[in-house]
């Protein structure tokens, strides 16, 4: 189910973000990662067949990564860009890549 939610999303994802080193970067969130293992064979089987309708040729890998710090962060940096101003953030501490895969 989970990779279905990515693949109702991929027509609307800025295609900037397929064109990445890690490829298309997921943001996973909550405890339901914890199983990845269980959830491997299920998400990658949707993200396959979902690649094959919406995205094949933008589509060809994507990252998985889960947040170093509260995603309070991203909304306290949000809220304050929306008064004029910015809070130091060093992005690439901000998530930590727990799988990546490139379709064959």
């Amino acid at each position: 189910m989970l990779g279905r939610h990515v693949v109702a999303v991929l027509p609307e994802i800025d295609p900037v973000l397929f064109k990445g080193e890690i490829g298309l970067p997921i943001l996973c969130v909550g405890s339901v990662w914890k199983s990845w293992e269980l959830l491997k064979e299920g998400f990658l089987l949707a993200l396959t067949q979902g690649r094959e309708i919406q995205a094949q040729n933008s589509f060809s890998s994507f990252t998985l990564m889960k947040l170093n710090h509260s995603s309070a962060l991203g909304g306290a940096s949000l809220g304050a860009r929306h008064i004029g101003h910015l809070l130091p953030m060093d992005y690439s501490v901000n998530a930590v890549a727990f799988y990546s895969y490139t379709f064959s």
